[in-house]
């Protein structure tokens, strides 16, 4: 899986690193079954992350688990238990 985020607002592109911001939602689409979009807050700006899995039913599967945890920070995020999913 690969991660990637970025500013999506008119001001230069600022990409961050770390666990830094609030996770506000995912976003799925029928056009790309592999990539789970990711949205999140810093600074009060909105940023976009894309997670490429190599199996469409897990983005799905990830994208219902995360609906649970909007507006939790990234780091909590990362910590997140995910044993049981396997």
């Amino acid at each position: 899986m690969a991660a990637n985020l970025g500013a999506y607002s008119d001001k230069a592109i600022q990409r961050l690193t770390g666990e830094v911001g609030v996770f506000t939602g995912t976003k799925l689409y029928e056009q790309a079954p592999h990539r789970l979009f990711v949205k999140m807050e810093f600074e009060q700006e909105p940023y976009l992350g894309c997670l490429l899995t190599h199996d469409a039913g897990f983005a799905v599967q990830l994208h219902k688990f995360l609906q649970n945890h909007i507006g939790l920070t990234i780091k909590e995020i990362g910590d997140l238990d995910l044993s049981h999913t396997l």
